[in-house]
């Protein structure tokens, strides 16, 4: 591999360093949100607060028979 080459390399691999090292630093949940987690998953079905069900098939029928 000529100078070029080795240079790209070396790049590469610093910058998926640095990407690593933004992602662990930026990115990890805080103290407070884990727990908030915690706290949610204990409390049973391990959903966040405020959290809605999505809907169902049926729940879409069902609206679809009331409104015609």
């Amino acid at each position: 591999m000529d100078r070029k080459s080795w240079i790209v390399v070396i790049l590469c691999v610093a910058g998926l360093g640095l990407w690593q090292w933004a992602n662990v630093k930026y990115y990890t949940p805080t103290p407070e949100q884990r727990e908030a987690a915690r706290r949610a998953a204990e409390r049973g079905g391990g959903k966040c607060p405020g959290a809605r069900d999505a809907p169902t098939d049926t729940d879409s029928r069902d609206a679809r028979s009331r409104t015609a």
